[in-house]
């Protein structure tokens, strides 16, 4: 998929799990964790990766189910990690019917989601990692309306994480452990201004329009009404 000429601009890194690499010189560095997914066109699992940043740390497991050893892990990493602030960027997947043996303890070892976190796996990884924010992505198709109630649960059973469904234009700054949020609305041009937010005061609306997620600031000064009216108008601006 690369081209290996000289003219091209960019240098090969093989990476592998436990591997520790040193992107910005004292700012930034990255280390490969396992995770545990089979997929269809490799025999090979997946990889997670924690970034390393000053104040905080970006964990994003990649494709993972839950296991035993994905569970020693976590716990390993929460040790080296108790003076940061953890971002967690998790992957989800979708509902499976063997996540409902947990109910059964003889059945409670079998039934997490093997490809992904699932609902069981996402939970004991938060109860392992303790982040101060996580975000949910990759749900499963049928889940693209479900995705806000989705995090609305987690929220109320974790209160000390703060939960946000994952979607394309979701900003987060590492310096100023911000958000980019929607906080102020015009309605007669229907534009609006944005500003980097506290993410426990971020909140998001969905536009049907494409089941996209958008994130405004909560106490913003406008109703969630008047922001989706904004949001269709610049859909339909954007689409003739």
């Amino acid at each position: 998929m690369l081209n290996s000429y000289a003219s091209e601009d960019y240098i090969y890194h093989t990476i592998e799990e436990g591997d520790e690499k040193e992107i910005i010189k004292d700012l930034v560095k990255v280390k490969m964790i396992f995770a545990a997914h089979d997929d269809i066109i490799s025999d090979r699992d997946s990889l997670g990766f924690i970034f390393y940043f000053q104040d905080n740390v970006l964990v994003y497991t990649g494709d993972t189910g839950w296991n035993e050893k994905i569970e020693q892990q976590y716990k390993e990493e929460r040790k080296s990690l108790k003076d940061k602030k953890i971002i967690l960027l998790c992957h989800m997947g979708g509902f499976k019917s063997e996540e409902n043996r947990y109910f059964e303890p003889k059945q409670r070892s079998v039934s997490f989601y093997l490809q992904h976190l699932g609902r069981l796996g996402l939970g004991k990884l938060i109860i392992t990692l303790k982040p101060d924010l996580c975000i949910i992505s990759e749900f499963g198709e049928e889940l693209k309306n479900f995705r806000e109630k989705i995090c609305d649960v987690y929220q109320k059973v974790f209160p000390d994480t703060k939960f946000l469904p994952a979607d394309i234009g979701l900003e987060y700054h590492f310096i100023t452990n911000k958000i980019m949020a929607i906080s102020e609305l015009d309605l007669e041009t229907y534009k609006f201004k944005t500003e980097l937010t506290d993410p426990k005061k971020v909140k998001t609306c969905l536009l049907r329009k494409d089941y996209s997620l958008h994130y405004y600031k909560s106490g913003g000064g406008f109703s969630e009404s008047d922001l989706i009216q904004v949001l269709i108008e610049n859909f339909n601006e954007s689409t003739k």
